[in-house]
C-alpha cells in the first residue's frame, strides 16, 4: 500500500517538474506576436516600437536590392510600410503588385521600429521571417466592346473634321 502512494506522488511530482522547467520558459520565449494594421502602426507607432508584430500585405513596387538587404513595400490595402529584410527571405516573393500585376500577399513577423536608426529615422519593419500566404498574379486586360465602338466612332469623325478643314481651305 505504501509503495502505491509514493509513487502516484513521485508522478504528480514529475508532472509539476515537467510543467514548470519545459512549459513555463517555451511560454516566455515563443510569446505570441500581435498582428497589427498599417493604420495601427502609424498611429500607435510608439507603444509598438522595439516590438515584434505581425504585418500582413500586398507587395507593391519593386524589390529594392541593397548592400546587406532587401527593401520591399507592403501595403495592406490603406497603408504601406517599408520592409527591410535579408536578401534570402526576398526569394519567396514572385509577383510585385502593379497595374497589371496582383502581388503575393504576405505575412511578414519582425521588429517594428518608429525611428529606425540604421535607416535614417525611418519609420520601417525588420522582417524576420517571411510566409507567403497568397501568391500573386498577372491581370488578364479586357477591352470593353463599347469602348472599343466608341472610339471608331470618335475616330471615324476626326477624320471626316479634317478632310472637310482641308477642303473648306482650298
Amino acid at each position: 500500500m505504501r509503495k502505491k502512494v509514493y509513487s502516484l506522488r513521485f508522478a504528480v511530482y514529475s508532472l509539476f517538474f515537467v510543467l514548470f522547467t519545459v512549459h513555463f520558459p517555451l511560454q516566455s520565449v515563443c510569446h505570441a506576436q500581435e498582428r497589427v494594421s498599417g493604420r495601427e502602426l502609424i498611429e500607435n507607432a510608439q507603444s509598438y516600437d522595439g516590438k515584434r508584430i505581425l504585418y500582413e500585405g500586398e507587395v507593391i513596387g519593386e524589390v529594392m536590392q541593397r548592400e546587406n538587404g532587401v527593401w520591399v513595400n507592403i501595403s495592406d490595402g490603406q497603408d504601406s510600410i517599408g520592409v527591410w529584410m535579408p536578401g534570402e527571405l526576398a526569394g519567396i516573393i514572385t509577383h510585385k503588385g502593379n497595374y497589371k500585376t496582383q502581388g503575393d500577399i504576405l505575412e511578414v513577423a519582425g521588429i517594428f521600429n518608429r525611428a529606425c536608426l540604421v535607416h535614417g529615422g525611418d519609420l520601417d519593419i525588420h522582417a524576420i521571417s517571411l510566409r507567403m500566404i497568397k501568391p500573386g498574379w498577372q491581370k488578364q486586360e479586357m477591352i470593353i466592346p463599347a469602348k472599343r465602338s466608341l472610339v471608331v466612332i470618335l475616330l471615324v469623325v476626326l477624320c471626316l473634321t479634317l478632310i472637310s478643314k482641308i477642303l473648306i481651305v482650298r
